[in-house]
């Protein structure tokens, strides 16, 4: 607002006049910025989804509207917008081993995008897993056989080995590793017996 007076110096009120103007100047809308922009897990298997992660800052505090494009091995998977239902997360039943995934973010408030920001991640080795270990039968005795049995199962679908080891008492039978069964002329009354099980699918 500006305000003049204009007065011939002759010390009256006489022959002056003053008069204002007032104009508008809007307040300039700046880019919004996307920082510390992370995909999660940092070291991710194909038995992990990808959850993307971002601060985002827009100096009118508008909805965030970025756009937002998931690529496998350079090829685009996924896309839309901040608003997007799922596109913050990638399900692991989409990734494999090797693979490499990045994401490109467009800051956008809806009126203004900002510089666009990248960053990717590679899909490394799931270990296999190996469960519901049992010796049967559950209630031996002394003439029976102790035969060991799990389950295992690998998300990446790799050929799996095992390397099974008897303790009796607690000490490791050399002499019967890789053996399922333990025939009932090793074992004798009021002994412990347990195994342990290692798989192995040539990755780790």
């Amino acid at each position: 607002t500006l305000a003049a007076l204009v007065a011939d110096g002759n010390g009256q009120k006489t022959n002056d006049g003053w008069d204002t103007l007032s104009i508008d100047v809007p307040e300039e809308n700046l880019p919004p910025v996307i920082s510390n922009l992370q995909i999660t897990p940092v070291n991710p298997t194909s038995s992990d989804s990808l959850e993307l992660n971002y601060d985002y800052f827009d100096d009118r505090e508008q909805v965030d509207t970025s756009s937002i494009t998931w690529f496998k091995n350079g090829l685009m998977a996924f896309e839309g917008n901040a608003q997007t239902e799922g596109i913050m997360e990638i399900d692991y039943s989409n990734t494999e081993r090797g693979e490499v995934w990045s994401v490109q973010i467009i800051p956008n408030d809806g009126d203004m995008s900002g510089d666009i920001i990248t960053t990717e991640i590679t899909i490394i080795n799931s270990k296999p897993i190996v469960s519901n270990l049992s010796i049967v039968p559950f209630g031996p005795s002394q003439n029976d056989d102790l035969v060991a049995s799990w389950d295992e199962y690998d998300e990446d679908n790799d050929e799996l080995t095992s390397l099974i080891k008897w303790y009796k008492n607690g000490t490791h039978q050399t002499e019967l590793d890789g053996i399922t069964t333990v025939s009932s002329s090793f074992t004798k009354e009021n002994e412990e017996w347990y195994f342990s099980i290692t798989l192995n699918d040539t990755y780790e």
